[in-house]
This record gives C-alpha cells, structure tokens and sequence, in this order.
C-alpha cells in the first residue's frame, strides 16, 4: 500500500509511506504535530514482472493528529 499524508486538502506538501507488508491493517504514523489537521490517501499497489500496477485514490480523510 501507498499511503500519502498532507496538511493541506490539495496534497501539494504530501509525504509518502510504504506499506510492503500485505497483512497490515493499520499503520500509525509517527512525528506528526498534535492538535494539528492532517489530509489522507490510501491506495494499493501490486508489482508484477517488473512492472508497477496502482488502483484507485481512497476518498480523502481528514484527520487531527493526537
């Protein structure tokens, strides 16, 4: 999976994490500032035959970080 995080609605400012494991459900993500909002995407990414395949953008959340 492909995880991408921004404080702001438009993700010009995003930071990307990779996922490898496939048995993950969740991920915290760590040294976000708190009481700050933060904008989330979510998408799955399969690699196959040395080729790269991607699926859809998850609708985007918006989150305050604890």
């Amino acid at each position: 999976y492909e995880l991408f995080y921004a404080t702001n609605p438009e993700m010009t400012d995003r930071k990307k994490i990779v996922i490898n494991n496939k048995n993950t459900t969740s991920y915290t993500i760590k040294k976000l500032k708190k009481g700050k909002k933060y904008y989330i995407r979510v998408r799955s990414i399969k690699k196959m035959k040395n080729r790269r395949y991607t699926g859809e953008f998850s609708s985007q959340k918006k989150i305050k970080a604890k």
